[in-house]
């Protein structure tokens, strides 16, 4: 387990950096949360947005930056641009990086191209970055024509 730092910026603002801001926010620690679109948790359902940004509106050691981009990461602080003017936040000792996923599936291809295996299912996020229940379903259906 890593102790979050004194001041911590938290790159991306979708449902994980959203709820990896509430958590190191309820260790009372100082956070800014940078999207860079103008909304937080636009990845998550209606009920779970609503709730979050309301949780994360009640810490006064938050901070959240919308339609912000994050230029430069330096050893204690962070470059972001808002609408073309440029801020060093001073003072930032830890950064977490939630913007994104990609999907890895080099093992599913070494094994069709060694041909040792007759069949090959990809589920989940070898196949394209989702939700976890996407990939419990994928992996239930392909189970069941198993």
């Amino acid at each position: 387990i890593v102790e979050p730092g004194k001041r911590v910026a938290v790159i991306g603002g979708k449902l994980i950096g959203s709820e990896v801001a509430e958590y190191i926010s309820d260790r009372e620690k100082e956070v800014i949360l940078i999207e860079e679109t103008g909304a937080l948790c636009g990845d998550a359902g209606n009920r779970v947005k609503l709730l979050l940004t309301e949780r994360l509106g009640n810490y006064p050691n938050l901070e959240i930056k919308l339609k912000t981009n994050v230029e430069k990461i330096n050893d204690r602080s962070i470059v972001i641009q808002k609408e073309g003017k440029i801020e060093e936040v001073e003072g930032v000792n830890m950064v977490v990086l939630a913007m994104g996923a990609k999907a890895n599936n080099m093992l599913a291809d070494e094994l069709k191209r060694e041909s040792k295996v007759s069949d090959i299912y990809t589920v989940g996020d070898c196949v394209i970055p989702r939700k976890m229940t996407d990939a419990i379903y994928e992996g239930f259906i392909i189970a069941n024509k198993i």
